[in-house]
């Protein structure tokens, strides 16, 4: 369900396509060796949604679905296969700007409180566009470095580019409470536009009917995916990545909340199993 209603759509996507001489011609770049290579962007936008996953309800749905399937023979072929080596010029430029996530993680138990896990994301955004880009470590320096002096490294769709890639969950929260005072919550304010308990969550003054024992708080997590930069069938540069905290991770965790979490992880195995 989405969190608030606007007049935005809920989830915009827009693809583009062009070629490489219509594109460098239009930001002025002067390229030889193009024709025929096309360049896309994707451009995403996902207002704010709630998600509430129950783990035995999705287990009871995959269950027999795996059988219907003959899971343990795709599974067989899906390893056989060769790793594929990715480039920049084989994934697009992406740009996505989410308003925020909030995921319900229900458990059944005989105990009142502590039987939902809340994860809050305020904002995700992914982009090509770098600040701070991860510092290559060339196995062809030579290339890597001729490439560098022309000036092509961050040319796009360029034979030698250096693309990356940046993904930033911005105030990663986490809570747990009681999943029937969630509900009952979520009914008595389903006219108010802040029926969202995680908003209630960060409200100072929410009422203590609503009871959210935090694990931690307005956590950032950052992560920079470099590609595999490969020229004439020759790898140059490895794929890299690299996760930075922007601020201090603390948590706090009881043993009724480890209890909870140790069960998500195990249903979590049963699905995968």
């Amino acid at each position: 369900m989405i969190a608030e209603t606007n007049e935005h759509p809920f989830l915009n996507v827009i693809v583009t396509k062009v070629s490489l001489k219509d594109f460098y011609k239009r930001i002025g770049v002067k390229r030889k060796g193009e024709v025929g290579r096309n360049i896309s962007e994707v451009l995403i936008v996902l207002q704010a949604i709630e998600i509430i996953m129950d783990f035995e309800r999705i287990h009871e749905f995959i269950e027999p679905l795996c059988e219907l399937l003959n899971k343990n023979e795709s599974c067989t072929s899906v390893q056989d296969k060769n790793q594929n080596v990715y480039i920049a010029s084989d994934l697009p430029l992406i740009h996505f700007e989410s308003k925020g996530i909030t995921c319900y993680l229900p458990l059944e138990s005989t105990q009142k409180q502590c039987t939902v896990l809340i994860c809050k994301i305020d904002t995700i955004n992914v982009t090509p566009n770098l600040q701070n880009p991860l510092q290559r470590k060339p196995l062809r320096p030579d290339v890597y470095g001729k490439a560098a002096s022309m000036g092509i490294l961050s040319i796009p769709g360029s034979m030698v580019e250096d693309r990356q890639y940046e993904l930033t969950l911005n105030k990663l929260s986490t809570a747990s409470g009681s999943w029937d005072e969630i509900l009952t919550h979520m009914r008595n304010k389903a006219q108010n536009l802040h029926t969202n308990p995680a908003v209630e969550w960060n409200n100072p003054e929410r009422k203590q009917s609503l009871r959210l024992n935090e694990i931690f708080k307005n956590f950032t997590l950052i992560a920079t995916y470099a590609p595999n930069i490969v020229y004439n069938n020759i790898l140059i540069c490895g794929q890299a990545i690299e996760f930075n905290c922007s601020n201090d991770f603390i948590a706090s965790l009881n043993t009724d909340q480890l209890n909870m979490l140790s069960c998500h992880l195990r249903k979590v195995e049963q699905i995968s199993q």
